[in-house]
């Protein structure tokens, strides 16, 4: 079997990409908590003020786009820590892309567990 190599590399730039996809969600929530702190003055709370009615309807699109990579980027993760484990590495990406992957998604984990994330979601 013949395997191209362009493809492989393309193919290992999508799956790096994805893995540090959790830097997009997180720059983009702290970036609007940041717009929204300086409309209103403060550091929101929880309804106060209610995020739908701010104004920024199109960064809470991008927002809630960008999250739904983080599931995916969890499945490459565990994919590729699977692969690890039988020596193999996934594309011959390398275990430091794999553990600054993993440090972002524990950062995300307590993003999510945050008050500014009750806010956001209510």
């Amino acid at each position: 079997m013949v395997v191209n190599f362009k493809y492989m590399k393309i193919l290992k730039l999508i799956v790096v990409f994805i893995l540090y996809s959790p830097i997009l969600f997180l720059s983009l929530f702290y970036s609007f908590v940041i717009r929204v702190s300086e409309k209103i003055g403060h550091i929101p709370k929880y309804n106060n003020p209610d995020p739908n009615n701010i104004g920024f309807d199109r960064h809470m699109v991008l927002i809630d786009r960008s999250a739904d990579f983080l599931l995916v980027t969890l499945f490459f993760l565990l994919v590729a820590a699977i692969a690890m484990g039988f020596k193999k590495p996934l594309l011959g990406i390398s275990s430091k892309h794999l553990l600054v992957s993993l440090i972002l998604l524990v950062i995300v984990l307590f993003t999510f567990l945050s008050p500014l994330m009750e806010w956001y979601s209510d």
